[in-house]
């Protein structure tokens, strides 16, 4: 999370750091731990340490912004997620939400090979899913 999500790619591995004073956004969405159990399983704990420290840095960034932390497809760390969320609640972060995605993509929207990224129709799938939540969340 800390490597990526503080830069932008530009081609292969050259990462430059963002400029969060570019664009100031309504909302963050934010889904993770879709491949974190490809190269061994990280402990819940840390997982969820670093999320909640994740969100933290983000509302420093953001501070007007609504942060939606989405369970992802796999439902890896889903409560993991949930946890870290709440720990933004009781740490006063009112605007902050979990979008608990279950249900939300099915064997179609994947591709025929199989993998935990949906393809285009299922990325258009999720978002007019996820859409509607925004628009209520935020008052648009």
């Amino acid at each position: 999370m800390e490597k990526f999500y503080y830069s932008t790619r530009q081609g292969s591995y050259n990462f430059t750091a963002w400029d969060f004073k570019a664009y100031t956004p309504d909302a963050v969405t934010i889904m993770l731990g879709e491949n974190d159990l490809v190269s061994g399983k990280v402990p819940s704990a840390i997982f969820t340490s670093k999320y909640t420290t994740f969100l933290t840095k983000i509302r420093a960034k953001y501070p007007r912004a609504h942060i939606f932390a989405l369970e992802n497809n796999s439902k890896h760390f889903a409560r993991e997620t949930l946890a870290a969320v709440k720990a933004r609640i009781a740490a006063g972060d009112g605007a902050v939400s979990f979008v608990d995605t279950t249900g939300w993509l099915g064997p179609s929207d994947f591709p025929p090979a199989g993998g935990v990224h949906p393809n285009d129709a299922g990325q258009l799938h999720f978002a007019n899913l996820l859409g509607p939540i925004i628009k209520k969340t935020l008052g648009w």
